[in-house]
């Protein structure tokens, strides 16, 4: 039952009469709605379900976005259940301009790491000069970590590289390859890049991002047979359309737990990896 509002009006007052009516369901839609299958919720939480283990010193939690315009989703970001448990989180085509960052950008308790698309492409000026792109990662401010700015023979690649040191040692990169940029270019510079950070003896060595190379067609993979010609193991299996990725040095030990799930942040997966 509902009331619909009726006007109506006479001499100096006017006045509203509620008629009460029924509203019907179309019975075919009642009929899907009764047959319509549960989802199940098991794996669209994650991080919630290892929160004990999280809270342990010994554990460094790497989430992965592709945020597709960080202002637009910053407030979502900082309200979000699960992003606010990472103690890494690295996000790409963050779409930010200019040396200044607005107060609104920075999360409590992290320190922000950026590094704007302008930055890249000395051979590529067409894409450097552009919109879009972009890469920076936020890290807890209790963790020791430190930017690895210059990496030698890197000159056309997005990325953003870290060096972790305490309370867990490790590298971390973040990288993104737009579409419509060359792979064999690509791999040149990554291969550069992991040069540099294979030899600065620090593991594991985690490279997480969106490459933009999907793993589920049927077409060459040879972002991903790079990363395996050089020990790095893939570590997100879910059956969704895999163009982010988490790669990781297989001298490592193995993650305690990892991860893709959906986010109504935008139109790409969350991933995380906890160590």
């Amino acid at each position: 039952m509902a009331r619909q509002a009726k006007p109506f009006k006479g001499g100096r007052m006017d006045c509203t009469c509620w008629i009460w009516i029924k509203i019907y369901a179309n019975p075919e839609i009642t009929g899907a709605i009764e047959t319509m299958r549960q989802v199940n919720l098991d794996n669209m939480m994650p991080l919630l379900h290892i929160k004990q283990t999280l809270s342990r010193p010994d554990t460094l939690t790497i989430v992965h976005h592709n945020t597709e315009g960080l202002p637009s989703h910053v407030n979502d970001i900082k309200s979000h259940h699960e992003l606010c448990l990472a103690d890494v989180l690295c996000l790409t085509e963050t779409h930010l301009q200019g040396s200044f960052v607005a107060d609104s950008l920075h999360l409590v308790g992290y320190n922000m790491f950026k590094r704007n698309r302008y930055l890249f492409y000395t051979h590529f000026p067409q894409i450097a000069n552009r919109g879009g792109g972009g890469v920076a990662v936020y890290v807890k401010n209790h963790i020791q970590v430190c930017e690895k700015q210059y990496v030698h023979n890197v000159t056309d690649l997005e990325f953003l590289a870290l060096k972790v040191q305490a309370p867990v040692s490790g590298l971390i990169a973040a990288v993104y390859r737009p579409p419509d940029y060359s792979v064999r270019s690509f791999l040149s510079n990554l291969g550069s890049l992991l040069d540099s950070l294979e030899i600065m003896d620090c593991h594991p060595i985690i490279v997480c991002g969106d490459f933009n190379e999907n793993l589920l067609s049927n077409a060459g993979k040879p972002i991903l047979e790079t990363f395996q010609s050089r020990g790095y193991a893939q570590l997100i299996t879910e059956k969704n359309t895999l163009l982010d990725l988490i790669f990781i040095s297989t001298t490592a030990l193995s993650p305690r737990r990892c991860d893709e799930y959906l986010l109504q942040l935008s139109q790409s997966c969350v991933l995380c990896c906890v160590l």
